[in-house]
């Protein structure tokens, strides 16, 4: 969350996330297995460590004939177990079991090899109705590739992990919608075989700009941006909450999925829908409300029932009160409470009602680690109409988050990146010479910042440590990319100061400190008070002269 263009955070920009198909596709070895000696059926394979050096051909003998058991080789086997050299043994994991150390033995054994469940149980069901079953894999070196389908088991229509979370930093909804984004199938370079299958939230972009040209069409009106996020949004499904695992018994948070999977043919054809697409209530310091939706009805008149379902809370950052999270974080079952001016409205036809919406964010959390809430409020309609806005808001003070926690500061020539002590000497480069960090006979101070969130502005002033007054107001220096910088340490988070300031002008030897100063979060930028600083330790910088 509240990472830097991720997902799409402009003004009225439509964001996309990515979900799942329901299929799976991969490209894998392929092996081949026959039922007492019948035709060649294809099937994926892995290879593992060390790989087949030579094509074999074995009969396969199951540990056990069912996938579900927990006992797979984890007791001595039954002593009419056959050699099992003359055999591949089919066994599965179980409790997420991902590592297996063994030893090759006398040589001759076929290392561990993976199959999808799904081939599995082909396997499985073959060999419980007693049939033989053999399995051919040639070579790691001449075993061919193919794309294989695969029903998706796990978590068919979630959230791709990939997609990214919002809110943006103005706390903006994002994204607003998803839409089909991993597994799909895509024109590709004539010579590379005409199409292949891509991944992405491209793809899901892709996907939803053929829906609003499909919408405009069958709706008979031009694309009109903001009407065409409400007709999506609103009739939008939101989706149970996944990550690379079985579904959980509460919706995905909006900051994942937005309003939900897009569902074109109920976009197309709706008589009634909400604005706007979803809703923000900010964070805490800044709260908004009570806000209001409106409901319009095209159609005949209706009655709708307004109610809402809460997503899980969300922490932003760990523990530490710092950083975010990898993977998504910690969760609260508190949340946020909604009350509406109205439960049940009748709106007529071709008509419109506003409903007035009170949030109370939940209480009780570390509103240090920004606590997020979201959820779904639904409108139901007599017309058989099933429509949803998403909600949103942040515990605590985003002004207040800790966008600069360190700052290391050490020398160019330091491979272990030891900070500076104070009144240290740099021989910089000669003025008007560029720094050349593979000129060991120059030194220069380097900075790397710590921007847990990013920053919309970072400037590094030049101060005098000393009374000299050749140098006039300090200012920045050039070659810093100081406006959004991404979080946590890159290129783009380092600097190096070799004496030349903002004016292009060179500061004289002499004792100096450097300030780095980054914007806060929620601010215009215009008092002192909307940024925080570090200083260096104060050093000196020298020229050849």
């Amino acid at each position: 969350m509240f990472d830097a263009a991720t997902p799409a955070g402009g003004k009225g920009v439509t964001s996309v996330a990515s979900f799942d198909s329901p299929i799976t596709i991969g490209d894998h070895l392929v092996g081949y297995y026959t039922v007492h000696g019948g035709e060649l059926i294809e099937f994926p394979w892995e290879y593992s460590y060390p790989w087949p050096q030579r094509p074999w051909d074995l009969e396969v003998w199951p540990v056990s004939l069912y996938t579900n058991t927990t006992d797979q080789a984890c007791s001595p086997l039954p002593d009419d177990t056959p050699n099992l050299e003359d055999y591949f043994v089919l066994f599965g994991e179980y409790d997420a079991g991902s590592d297996i150390t063994f030893y090759v033995g006398r040589g001759n054994t076929f290392t561990a090899s993976s199959i999808f469940r799904e081939t599995a149980e082909i396997f499985l069901e073959i060999l419980r109705a007693g049939h033989t079953l053999r399995i051919t894999i040639d070579n790691l070196n001449n075993s061919p590739i193919k794309t294989f389908r695969f029903e998706n088991h796990l978590n068919p229509g979630a959230v791709s992990t990939f997609s990214s979370w919002g809110p943006n930093f103005d706390l903006d909804l994002k994204p607003q919608f998803g839409a089909p984004g991993r597994y799909i199938d895509s024109l590709w370079f004539v010579d590379e075989g005409s199409y292949t299958y891509l991944s992405g939230t491209g793809s899901a972009v892709a996907f939803a700009a053929a829906a609003y040209a499909l919408i405009a069409e069958a709706r008979g009106v031009k694309p009109e941006p903001k009407l065409f996020e409400s007709l999506f949004a609103s009739t939008a499904k939101a989706q149970l909450y996944s990550w690379n695992a079985p579904y959980q018994n509460f919706l995905a948070p909006v900051s994942q999925q937005g309003a939900g999977l897009i569902q074109v043919y109920d976009a197309a054809f709706t008589k009634a829908y909400l604005e706007p697409s979803g809703l923000s209530f900010n964070d805490t310091a800044n709260f908004a409300g009570p806000l209001t939706f409106t409901i319009v009805n095209m159609g005949d008149e209706a009655t709708f029932d307004i109610s809402y379902v809460s997503s899980q809370t969300f922490y932003s950052l760990d523990d530490d009160e710092t950083y975010s999270p990898v993977t998504p974080g910690e969760r609260s079952t508190e949340t946020a409470e909604l009350s509406f001016s109205e439960t049940k409205v009748t709106v007529a036809a071709g008509s419109t009602a506003t409903v007035e919406v009170t949030a109370s964010p939940p209480e009780g959390l570390n509103a240090k680690r920004y606590p997020y809430w979201s959820g779904f409020i639904t409108v139901n309609g007599t017309d058989g109409s099933a429509l949803s806005i998403p909600y949103q808001g942040i515990v605590g003070s985003l002004y207040e988050a800790n966008v600069l926690p360190y700052m290391l500061t050490y020398s160019s020539d330091d491979a272990y990146y030891t900070p500076i002590y104070d009144n240290q000497t740099f021989y910089v480069p000669e003025q008007g010479v560029e720094f050349d960090w593979q000129d060991y006979s120059v030194t220069a101070p380097v900075l790397e910042l710590d921007l847990p969130w990013g920053a919309r502005e970072v400037f590094i002033e030049v101060v005098p440590a000393t009374t000299c007054t050749k140098l006039p107001t300090p200012g920045g220096y050039v070659n810093f990319n100081n406006d959004f910088v991404p979080r946590g340490y890159s290129w783009q988070n380092e600097a190096v100061w070799a004496g030349r300031l903002a004016s292009g002008e060179y500061a004289p030897a002499g004792r100096y400190i450097l300030v780095a100063r980054v914007q806060r979060l929620f601010s215009e930028g215009t008092k002192d008070e909307d940024w925080v600083s570090i200083a260096t330790p104060p050093f000196f910088i020298e020229y050849p002269y």
